[in-house]
């Protein structure tokens, strides 16, 4: 695993074992910074290992969600920043979550923790399925009153599984497999999922 990979990952400090209700975990959790890095360049040649791309596809799911918390505190940020770690479903589905956000006058407030990526390539493609704990326990989400709109039964933490491309050197996340928002808010008939999703310890 390359050193920056480890880096955003035990700044993350949270193992998948904690999510679902498994208890909470040994490391304390720091937020991640909610600067987005750019992408390291992974080596794609022939001497490419198969665990190096896979760190790539998780660091890819790391930039996904540092470039949302950028446009989520953010909002004079361009929502065509996302492009350049999204595509697809999961690009359409967070500017229409944003775009939302940013209508009702929403700011988020603290940052995404995303737990130890756990990565499996789909045979004979360049697509991974990337498994992790995204931790909105820091996240809170204000009115222009500066008042929490978060719903009160929205999960701190839960496991996710994206899916996410490569492209040359870099990697996007094309798909989301929540239909709704996961920061924030009272739930809505576009966030209705946000209500049936399971609390955790």
């Amino acid at each position: 695993m390359n050193k920056a990979l480890a880096g955003a990952i035990i700044a993350a400090g949270f193992l998948l074992g904690g999510c679902n209700g498994g208890g909470t975990p040994t490391t304390p959790s720091t937020p991640a910074s909610s600067t987005p890095q750019s992408a390291s360049p992974v080596s794609t040649g022939p001497s490419a290992s198969q665990s190096s791309l896979e760190d790539g596809a998780a660091q890819g799911l790391v930039q996904f969600w540092a470039e949302i918390d950028k446009l989520a505190t953010d909002p004079s940020k361009p929502l065509s920043d996302l492009t350049s770690v999204a595509r697809g479903q999961a690009l359409t589905q967070w500017q229409r979550n944003l775009t939302q956000m940013r209508g009702q006058g929403y700011k988020q407030v603290g940052s995404v923790v995303v737990g130890k990526p756990a990565v499996t390539k789909e045979a004979a493609t360049d697509t991974y399925q990337v498994k992790a704990c995204i931790d909105v326990s820091k996240v809170n989400v204000v009115d222009q009153d500066g008042k929490s709109v978060v719903a009160p039964n929205r999960a701190p933490r839960t496991l996710y599984t994206y899916e996410v491309q490569r492209d040359g050197d870099k990697f996007f996340v094309t798909k989301d497999p929540l239909q709704g928002c996961l920061l924030y808010t009272s739930p809505s008939p576009r966030d209705g999922l946000l209500s049936r999703m399971p609390s955790s310890a």
